[in-house]
């Protein structure tokens, strides 16, 4: 599946090189939030100074602090959890004035893979 949307590239390719997302803590817990039709949206960044961007312009996130997640963990334990609300994922957001760009569990699993692959042929 060949994803048009620059701020997903980015994504894929700078998870594939540090094995890690960047998402939001508040308070010790990880929030979702709902996005203009009501569903679920859980954001994800690929990088420490992505999320801090947002961090510091968006007013949503004005209480959060980044979290790193490795991949793998990410992967196996949080991408099954979210799937069961039918939560999205909106890739590498960087604010209000942008698109949101969402996938679903499904979605970000598969693209995740099929880089790794790209990226391991790529090195071989």
């Amino acid at each position: 599946m060949e994803t048009q949307s620059i701020n997903a590239i980015s994504f894929y390719k700078e998870v594939v090189t540090t094995a890690n997302i960047w998402t939001v803590l508040v308070d010790k817990s990880v929030p979702t939030f709902k996005d203009k039709d009501g569903q679920s949206i859980f954001y994800v960044w690929s990088s420490r100074y992505r999320v801090t961007r947002i961090i510091e312009r968006e007013e949503m996130f004005e209480s959060c602090t980044p979290l790193e997640i490795p991949w793998m963990l990410f992967e196996k334990k949080w991408i099954p959890d979210l799937a069961k609300n039918e939560t999205a994922f909106s890739l590498n957001w960087s604010g209000n004035n942008n698109p949101i760009w969402e996938e679903s569990a499904g979605e970000i699993a598969t693209n995740m893979e099929s880089h790794i692959q790209k990226h391991r042929k790529k090195n071989s």
